[in-house]
C-alpha cells in the first residue's frame, strides 16, 4: 500500500481532510453560496434524467459536462465548486457529498433535469442509486476517457490548483482513484474522448442519444 493512500489528510474517498470541519450553519452557508452560481433551466424536461458521468479526476468531465447540460437543459451539479467554497472558506472537503446530496435533492424534487459533474464511482454509485429510488428518476450513465497521458499532461500544465494544492497532489489524487475506473460494468450510452479534436460532435451525437430515451 502506497504512503499517499494512507495520508490523514486525505480520506479515502480522496477528499481533502486540511481546513476545519464546517459546523451545521457552515454547511447551510456553503450550500447558499453555491445556489447562488446555479444555472436553473427555463423549462423542465418531460422525461426527467440524471446524467452521471464516470471519469477519473483530469479526464475532463467540465470539459463534456457544462455544454452537454446546456444542450439537454438540465442543472449542471459541480462538485468541484462545492469543494472551491470550502476551501476559500478555510474548511474541509469532508462535507462536499453531504452539501451536494441538498441540493440534488432539491432539483429533482422540483421536477428539474440533472446532470451530476462530478466521478459518479464509489461512494458517488451509492448517492445515484438513491436519487434513482427516491425520485424515480432515469439514471443516464456516460464515459469520460481519454489516454492516460492526456491526464498527466494536464495536471503538469494546469495543476489543478483550485482543488489541489499542486500537480503532485492531483496525480496522487489519480492514482489513488484508477481502482475505481477498472473493470467498469455501467451502462453507459456514449463515451467521450475530450483529446480529440470533435469533441463538439461528441457532445451533439450523445445528447441525441439521450433525447432518444423513453
Amino acid at each position: 500500500m502506497s504512503d499517499d493512500v494512507l495520508d490523514p489528510n486525505v480520506d479515502p474517498e480522496g477528499e481533502s481532510l486540511e481546513g476545519k470541519n464546517p459546523t451545521y450553519e457552515d454547511i447551510k452557508s456553503i450550500r447558499d453560496q453555491f445556489l447562488r452560481t446555479v444555472e436553473v433551466p427555463k423549462d423542465k424536461r418531460r422525461l426527467q434524467i440524471l446524467v452521471c458521468p464516470v471519469g477519473i479526476v483530469g479526464s475532463g468531465k467540465t470539459t463534456v459536462m457544462k455544454p452537454l447540460c446546456f444542450r439537454l437543459g438540465l442543472v449542471r451539479i459541480s462538485l468541484n465548486k462545492i469543494r472551491m467554497l470550502l476551501k476559500a472558506n478555510g474548511f474541509n472537503y469532508t462535507q462536499t457529498l453531504a452539501i451536494a446530496h441538498g441540493v440534488v435533492g432539491q432539483f429533482l424534487q422540483d421536477g428539474y433535469s440533472v446532470g451530476l459533474d462530478v466521478d459518479c464511482v464509489g461512494a458517488m454509485n451509492a448517492f445515484v442509486a438513491e436519487q434513482e429510488k427516491t425520485f424515480h428518476v432515469r439514471v443516464v450513465w456516460v464515459h469520460i476517457n481519454p489516454p492516460e497521458a492526456y491526464i498527466l499532461k494536464k495536471f503538469h500544465r494546469l495543476g489543478y490548483g483550485m482543488i489541489f494544492n499542486n500537480a503532485e497532489e492531483a496525480i496522487k489524487n489519480y492514482q489513488r482513484r484508477k481502482p475505481l475506473h477498472e473493470n467498469l460494468e455501467l451502462p453507459f450510452v456514449y463515451t467521450f474522448d475530450p483529446s480529440q479534436s470533435d469533441l463538439e460532435q461528441q457532445i451533439e451525437y450523445c445528447a441525441e442519444t439521450i433525447e432518444q430515451i423513453q
